[in-house]
């Protein structure tokens, strides 16, 4: 929007003021000393009147003197008569000469010429001062006029300029404001992803945590088993536990029911599958042996077989692969022992088939519980670490 015009002239320049000040106070000192000259006219006027007054009154005070003195006089004295008219008449010139002398004195004629005078020149000056200063008016006019339609074709820029910055600022606001919605929405949007990154981190750490938590109690069911197989006892219960678990793990769940054959009666220990094979020596034929007595019937130990596997002869090799077996129980391979046994089978002099058919049974079963549970003690092992992780 447009500013207001400067409303008014402008001031006088500074010499223009100064002259104007000048001719003023000239032309008051003129007013002033016209004013005292008319004072001193009517003082002069007063004055004239006076004189005029007491002539009058001189001249018949005179009369009146010389009409008293007549009286006195007696009308003889023609002479005397004739002084006192002589003497009345110069008195009465030196009255007409004082009163032409005061009248001279008191004539307003020069002082009004002179005052005319200096007011036709004061006339012609203030007639001068009216000229220059309706120059000077008109010179200002034109420069003020000049003026307000530069400074009016200034502000009307002005103001367009502050028109054009203020549309460019509220153009400039509004995309602001547009860029700072954006990101509020765009910022709410990625506040929401978290949120629900979060809410999904949260659930997934107390799914790790539910995991971890049955992946510990799957350990210590897992020791249970182990604890059970190794004591000869049946483990259905930790079992049954652990498949209630329901995992989801194939190839855990493949495990478990590799222990579900045996988890009722348990599988037999080290010292029972070492005490089965004394039974099989029991029910090995009897070979003869020259002045000994049959070994199988008097061995009540394992130390007794390896005696008499190291007694080796033709008619004892079954026995030795007996002690062989028992030597590979005591050191924890199983494989090997049933290995040794399952070679008796073919022995002239091996024990009953059955017997080594029930006793490969019960080794079997040993071995499939014992590496069923390594498998699933790795595998419980496998889940810990992914929890952990």
């Amino acid at each position: 929007m447009g500013l207001p015009l400067v409303q008014g002239p402008p001031p006088l320049a500074p010499e223009a003021a100064q002259r104007v000040a000048a001719l003023e106070s000239s032309a008051t000192t003129l007013d002033e000393q016209l004013a005292a000259a008319t004072e001193q006219l009517s003082t002069a006027n007063e004055q004239i009147t006076n004189l005029n007054r007491l002539s009058a009154e001189l001249e018949s005070t005179v009369e009146s003197a010389v009409a008293a003195a007549v009286e006195r006089i007696p009308s003889r004295d023609g002479a005397a008569i004739a002084t006192v008219g002589e003497r009345l008449d110069e008195v009465s010139s030196k009255v007409d000469e004082l009163v032409a002398s005061a009248a001279a004195a008191t004539d307003p004629a020069p002082l009004l010429a002179a005052q005319a005078q200096r007011l036709e020149a004061l006339q012609a000056a203030l007639t001068s001062l009216d000229n220059r200063l309706a120059s000077e008016v008109l010179r200002l006019e034109a420069a003020r006029t000049e003026t307000a339609t530069g400074l009016q074709a200034s502000i009307d820029e002005t103001a367009a300029a502050v028109e054009t910055a203020r549309q460019a600022a509220k153009d400039e606001l509004e995309a602001a404001r547009t860029t700072l919605a954006e990101g509020i929405a765009a910022f709410e949007t990625d506040l929401e992803a978290v949120r629900a990154d979060i809410a999904s981190l949260e659930a997934t750490v107390a799914d790790m945590q539910l995991a971890r938590n049955r992946a510990a109690a799957a350990a210590l069911l897992v020791r249970d088993i182990d604890h059970s197989i190794t004591a000869g006892e049946p483990f259905a219960e930790p079992l049954d536990r652990l498949q209630a678990m329901g995992t989801g793990n194939a190839e855990l769940e493949a495990t478990l029911a590799s222990l579900a054959p045996a988890a009722a009666s348990g599988v037999p220990t080290i010292d029972e599958l070492r005490q089965g094979l004394v039974e099989l020596e029991a029910r090995q034929a009897a070979p003869p042996i020259g002045g000994s007595e049959l070994l199988g019937g008097t061995v009540g130990n394992i130390l007794g077989l390896v005696e008499v596997r190291d007694r080796d002869t033709d008619g004892m090799a079954a026995t030795g692969l007996l002690g062989e077996a028992d030597a590979a129980l005591r050191r924890g391979d199983l494989a090997a022992a049933m290995s040794h046994v399952e070679a008796t089978r073919d022995m002239p002099d091996g024990p009953d088939p059955a017997a080594i058919d029930a006793w490969l049974e019960q080794a079997r079963a040993r071995a499939t519980a014992v590496a069923a549970l390594a498998a699933l003690d790795a595998q419980i092992r496998d889940l810990l670490t992914a929890t952990v992780n």
